[in-house]
């Protein structure tokens, strides 16, 4: 098995911002994503049969398209229910809050970074 996926901390920042604004508004908001730590998945693969001969966490800053819009682009993609439980005029404050908490963090030049965190596996199945 080689694999590549979210690893622990991943887009945390843009996790924690979005967070924020909701809980500012009066929402509960609960992460949606799992990205297991090195060890915990390790010890999950050895668990069902297999070697783990690869595993590594690291940082994978990640270009988000679209200019100044791509922290909204990203956004409205990947907190779509979340943000559809709000008025349009609640979803444009939320975003433009995000941008405003996290240009120092992930604004590059001209474009966003999402704080990536990326975990590859390499593993071998032994039973």
């Amino acid at each position: 098995m080689i694999c590549e996926f979210g690893a622990a901390g991943n887009v945390a920042a843009i996790c924690g911002a979005f967070g924020d604004e909701l809980h500012a508004l009066g929402l509960h908001y609960q992460v949606p994503f799992f990205f297991p730590e090195t060890t915990a998945y390790q010890q999950l693969l050895e668990k069902h049969g297999f070697e783990v001969t690869d595993i590594l966490a690291y940082d994978r800053p990640t270009i988000l398209q679209g200019g100044m819009q791509g922290l909204g682009n990203w956004s409205n993609n990947f907190f779509e229910s979340d943000l559809s439980c709000l008025s349009d005029t609640q979803q444009e404050m939320v975003i433009a809050h995000m941008a405003d908490h996290l240009q120092d963090k992930l604004w590059v030049d001209d474009h966003w970074e999402a704080d990536y965190r990326r975990l590859r596996v390499v593993a071998r199945k032994i039973n």
